[in-house]
């Protein structure tokens, strides 16, 4: 009896550590899409050019990608519990820096700091999860974790909605404070205590990856808005040349510790499925991003309704998910990524069509079902993909660069989308503060349109051996 009482103590404390740490990373994850409905309110309130707002929607998914692979390790030297409860602290500490913001540069260096605290704590949840809970229910675990991703895209856009028409966009913000405070409070009591160990980093790989893009970012962002100036325009070749230097570096450095081993640059199937994963990333970043604010800015809807038009996408997205995840293990890869991207480009051209015919916030209902259908169908399948036939000590930095590049799509989708729009888009008016329109958002949804397609047509033609997920 006795000992029954002990494991159900045990138990209920690994499950309190498991709470924590899924709310770490339910709030890391928010914090990527929330921003998207605030945008037509925080551009009158803060008076931000259009510049301006993408910067404040990208930094955080820039400082994030960047800041997950030295994370990690940090995290083997300096105690993975420290650096979760100390990335929560920061998150919550630049989420108060945003909700009181008073300018665009406010806003946009909180954005950089909260990038910063959800990159330190995010690489340390799943490795907490597997010093917490012994290998018999690991597994449990390990999908409560990762249903914390679908659970984070639906609740998402329907709570910014009534946040920001409820009270107001500071919120999408400041609603982090209590959730971080119970994380760290129930992250002290329950989560466990590891030695640290000494460790060595990429610092010099990361730095010119982080260099690459940023200037790419900035290229993108400010060129139109400064008139293309010198400093705009070299931007865009030194961002070239960077990442053009970080791969020939990468080449001389200890697989062990490589940001991006050789290894991995020599299997097609993991470098196919990596490219692709960045494309799908960031053509539902440019997805979301237009439509939610077209619904707003276009037809002068609120921030509910906008979220309400994508929620179905994310329910789409978790219900067709594990489905997809059965076919794959059943040797049915090619498949479900046909569907998957075929799905993706007809759910993207309806939201074309919509768009440019002017329709309602209603009609995208049906658009974003089928679109969440191909999300579901690509995102997981690819990893899976990728991840197939890698030798053991392949696993971390494979993981963590497909991690990387999921979350560098959202920020080349947004230096995309956003360079485009500056260019196509009218002049910004008190009701438009984006100065977008049907036909601006039209012709921008046709680049993640392109991206689908290519997909569809790279994941019938390939060969088997790059598709299949078990060999």
């Amino acid at each position: 009896m006795a000992k029954d009482s002990l494991a159900i103590r045990i138990s209920a404390r690994q499950w309190i550590g498991l709470c924590a740490l899924a709310g770490g990373y339910f709030i890391a994850l928010l914090d990527l899409t929330i921003i998207n409905l605030a945008v037509p309110s925080l551009t009158r309130d803060l008076g931000a050019s259009t510049a301006q707002v993408f910067w404040a929607v990208n930094s955080y998914g820039l400082v994030l990608a960047l800041a997950i692979i030295p994370s990690g390790r940090l995290g083997d030297r300096f105690g993975h519990r420290r650096l979760f409860h100390l990335g929560t602290i920061i998150l919550a500490a630049a989420s108060l820096a945003c909700g009181v913001a008073t300018s665009p540069f406010v806003l946009i260096a909180g954005r950089f700091l909260q990038g910063l605290g959800a990159g330190m704590l995010v690489p340390q949840t799943l490795t907490l999860i597997g010093v917490t809970f012994p290998e018999k229910i690991r597994g449990r675990a390990v999908g409560i974790w990762g249903s914390i991703a679908g659970t984070a895209s639906i609740i998402g856009p329907l709570a910014g909605g009534v946040l920001i028409d409820g009270l107001s966009w500071r919120w999408v913000f400041l609603i982090n404070l209590p959730i971080a405070a119970l994380v760290v409070v129930l992250g002290l009591r329950s989560l466990p205590i590891e030695m640290a160990r000494s460790v060595r980093l990429d610092l010099v790989g990361t730095f010119l990856a982080g260099i690459g893009l940023v200037a790419l970012l900035y290229g993108c962002l400010q060129g139109p808005h400064a008139g293309w100036d010198l400093l705009t325009i070299a931007c865009l070749p030194f961002a070239v040349f960077c990442l053009f230097v970080f791969f020939r570096y990468e080449r001389r450095v200890d697989p062990a510790h490589a940001v991006f081993p050789q290894s991995l640059r020599r299997n097609p199937r993991f470098l196919v499925a990596a490219v692709f994963g960045l494309f799908a990333a960031l053509g539902v970043f440019a997805l979301t991003f237009l439509v939610s604010n077209y619904i707003q800015s276009v037809l002068g809807q609120t921030a509910f309704w906008a979220g309400a038009a994508l929620a179905p996408a994310s329910i789409a997205s978790v219900v067709t998910a594990p489905i997809a995840g059965r076919w794959v293990d059943e040797g049915e890869a090619r498949l479900v990524l046909q569907i998957g991207f075929g799905a993706s480009a007809v759910g993207t051209a309806l939201s074309m069509l919509i768009a440019a015919m002017g329709g309602s916030w209603v009609w995208f209902l049906g658009a974003t079902v089928v679109f969440g259908i191909g999300n579901g169908f690509v995102m997981a399948p690819l990893t899976t993909v990728g991840m197939t036939a890698l030798r053991g000590d392949e696993f971390g930095a494979a993981s963590s660069l497909l991690n990387v590049l999921r979350q560098a799509g959202p920020v080349l989708g947004g230096a995309v989308v956003g360079l485009l729009m500056q260019m196509l888009a009218a002049m910004p008016t008190e009701v438009d503060p984006l100065g977008i329109s049907s036909s601006v958002v039209a012709w921008v949804l046709g680049v993640p349109l392109l991206l689908f397609i290519v997909g569809l047509f790279v994941y019938s033609l390939v060969p088997r051996s790059l598709v299949s997920a078990i060999d």
